[in-house]
């Protein structure tokens, strides 16, 4: 009789940055690294989906193993009205984060 183990996933981390989509916008996007004995990393592959929901995430952080983007909903500066490029501006006093986003964390794998 063979007795089933059970697999444990590799410890890991999540990693958060913003990788450019164009010559001047850029998304956040994450990683994952496995520790031993993977030693690897894996894109989870979201920087496009999330740009495509034209809002201006700025920041992050992990809440209840979830990353939570935190930003404003008044879309990205446009190029065609000459609004300043938000990017290069520092966040004023006035400035409010209105929409976060929940990005489920993947389970080791």
């Amino acid at each position: 009789m063979t007795q089933a183990t059970a697999s444990t996933p590799s410890p890991s981390l999540i990693i958060c940055g913003w990788i450019p989509i164009n010559d001047r916008d850029a998304a956040p996007e994450l990683w994952q690294l496995f520790l031993t004995p993977d030693e690897r990393i894996d894109c989870l592959n979201i920087s496009q989906q999330i740009f495509e929901l034209d809002h201006d995430f700025q920041e992050f952080a992990c809440v209840d193993g979830k990353m939570r983007l935190m930003g404003s909903d008044h879309g990205r500066p446009d190029a065609d009205t000459g609004e300043e490029d938000r990017s290069e501006v520092e966040m004023d006093s006035d400035t409010k984060w209105n929409i976060f986003l929940d990005v489920p964390m993947p389970n080791g794998k």
